[in-house]
């Protein structure tokens, strides 16, 4: 179902229906990535950076960074290009975040789910306590 947005690059308002961007502002994303997808199938741009790829195809480098992130850019053929972490801004060559904010971030997670279940099995346990207590004085 289309709503009303404004693009998220130029700011015009349009009928979104799946892209954030507007018609204009996608067909040009889909020409960038086009020509960087070319420029990294060449043998020789096998170990460019991304300072290189943006000086060679004018691209910036948050559309770069954003073909990397959303994965449509793979970085295992490609040794040496990498984008800076959205958490910590160190660079990686993984889709969003480093190594160390994912172990962070995932250590965090767990914390949180082991602390939630604990609390939901206190719970259970105390209405099972309660339904005991209940059940002996019906009897």
């Amino acid at each position: 179902m289309a709503e009303l947005s404004n693009c998220i690059t130029c700011g015009v308002v349009f009928l979104k229906a799946y892209s954030p961007l507007c018609r204009s502002c996608y067909e040009k994303e889909e020409q960038w990535y086009s020509v960087v997808s070319t420029f990294l199938k060449k043998r020789e741009n096998r170990l460019v950076t991304q300072a290189d790829i943006i000086l060679a195809t004018s691209i910036p480098a948050k559309t770069l960074n954003s073909f990397i992130r959303s994965g449509r850019l793979m970085l295992q053929d490609h040794p040496n290009l990498q984008h800076p972490c959205e958490r910590c801004n160190q660079l990686t060559q993984e889709k969003r975040y480093c190594a160390n904010c994912v172990d962070e971030l995932s250590a965090g997670w767990l914390t949180q789910t082991s602390q939630a279940i604990e609390e939901n099995n206190n719970h259970e346990a105390l209405n099972r306590y309660s339904l005991k207590n209940t059940l002996r004085k019906e009897e």
